[in-house]
């Protein structure tokens, strides 16, 4: 198993107060970006996998009709547009 990793809560308190302003209150970030405008648009091509799953599947569980992906292959047919193949 990996090491367990801690919290530095002081230092994640000043990290807030020197950068909150940059985030909307009633919006949700992810990795830096607005996450809450269009989940699974442009923005979503720029998301590790990891925060893909959190975003897509929080999608999925709250708006009825979003589309059903395969997340895991989501880069790789970035990577290898129909046409390139």
């Amino acid at each position: 198993m990996g090491q367990e990793r801690r919290v530095d809560a002081p230092r994640a308190r000043d990290w807030w107060k020197a950068n909150a302003a940059r985030f909307a209150r009633a919006k949700r970030y992810q990795t830096d970006l607005n996450v809450s405008d269009a989940p699974l648009g442009p923005v979503f091509d720029q998301l590790p996998l990891a925060i893909r799953y959190d975003v897509y599947l929080r999608e999925r569980a709250l708006m009825p009709g979003t589309p059903d992906w395969e997340v895991e292959i989501w880069t790789w047919k970035q990577k290898n547009p129909v046409g390139a193949r």
